[in-house]
């Protein structure tokens, strides 16, 4: 019944949606877009970070217990 949309679509719809909500609706739609271009620019940046996006693996190798292990890159498929 509902079109798929990739969620890059979405979400650059809900940002521009932001800008136009009523001032006086009580709703602090300047802190919902800083922190969402918060979010983005830290997600940017951690996914650039090898060191970081290696603990994320790390976790998730942890958490799950399957697949081998590669120190370097990370878990590999068996």
């Amino acid at each position: 019944m509902w079109p798929r949309v990739p969620a890059a679509v979405l979400l650059a719809f809900w940002f521009v949606t932001q800008f136009f909500t009523d001032p006086d609706a009580g709703i602090a739609w300047a802190a919902h877009v800083g922190g969402f271009a918060f979010g983005v620019l830290m997600a940017w940046e951690a996914r650039r970070d090898e060191r970081f996006r290696n603990r994320l693996w790390a976790h998730r190798y942890r958490t799950t217990g399957t697949g081998p292990w590669n120190n370097r890159l990370g878990p590999r498929a068996g």
